[in-house]
């Protein structure tokens, strides 16, 4: 091989490394047009954010922003009035230190990124000032960050979906194979679904067990806040087990924001 062949071959696999490299970093999930990527994002995602937010009308406005890489979820639950809980959904945006939110494709809210908290801006992008001023922020929720992590955790090792009550605790399981896992702190029961299907879609859940007892689930696709962690589940649910009633909170694993219809006032 000559030396001009060799330079050739050099510049090429140079320019071949450079490309895989610019790939890497700027296609999200490997070209997934759907995701959004945590480079962007500085405390990496997914991440939520909590806080109550005045209201000109109510006591205050419960908010809970969860950001991923599937886009946004903002709910605001109006204290004190009835039927005033609302979710949006949307894409998200960064541009130096600003958050910028997107739904039913136009500009929804604005957030200005300050270490670990969002300080809601007005519709013009620019501070609100008042008395209120310091009460438009919305803090990192740790907590509620590091059970996502652990769902995360569950989802890869097969789980699809899970639901969880207080006072008596119990949890219910459900793998990729429909495999059903059932706890409580003085038992444990484990069986197979006792239906044809079990997906995003179900409002029921049926499992039989070996020793032959059954578990009936009842799913409501509703917010339902854990009375203990403070945790958002997507859903709300009753359980019934060998005449024992109970109600919790569940969550479909695989949970896509992007799915979801924008719900607006």
């Amino acid at each position: 091989m000559n030396r001009k062949t060799a330079i050739i071959i050099v510049i090429c696999l140079i320019g071949f490394i450079s490309m895989r490299v610019y790939i890497a970093l700027n296609v999200p999930g490997g070209g997934s047009e759907n995701e959004q990527t945590s480079l962007n994002f500085p405390l990496g995602l997914p991440s939520v954010f909590t806080g109550t937010l005045p209201c000109a009308s109510c006591p205050g406005i419960d908010t809970h922003l969860l950001v991923d890489s599937t886009g946004f979820r903002e709910v605001n639950r109006y204290i004190g009035e009835e039927d005033g809980l609302f979710a949006t959904y949307g894409t998200w945006e960064t541009s130096a230190d600003s958050l910028f939110l997107n739904s039913d494709g136009g500009s929804y809210k604005t957030y200005l990124m300050e270490n670990d908290t969002l300080r809601m801006l007005d519709q013009n992008g620019n501070k609100i000032e008042g008395d209120l001023e310091e009460n438009y922020l919305l803090t990192y929720s740790d907590m509620e960050n590091q059970i996502r992590k652990r769902h995360e955790e569950l989802r890869q090792r097969g789980f699809k979906f899970i639901a969880a009550g207080n006072e008596p605790f119990w949890s219910v399981r459900v793998t990729d194979k429909d495999y059903v896992i059932y706890e409580t702190p003085q038992t444990r029961k484990s069986g197979e679904l006792d239906q044809r299907t079990f997906d995003t879609s179900s409002t029921e859940l049926n499992a039989l067990f070996g020793s032959g007892e059954t578990l009936e689930l009842d799913i409501n696709d509703e917010f339902c806040q854990d009375s203990m962690s403070g945790f958002l589940f997507t859903h709300t649910v009753t359980l019934q087990f060998e005449g024992d009633e109970q109600r919790g909170c569940g969550r479909f694993l695989n949970e896509v924001l992007s799915a979801k219809t924008t719900e607006t006032e």
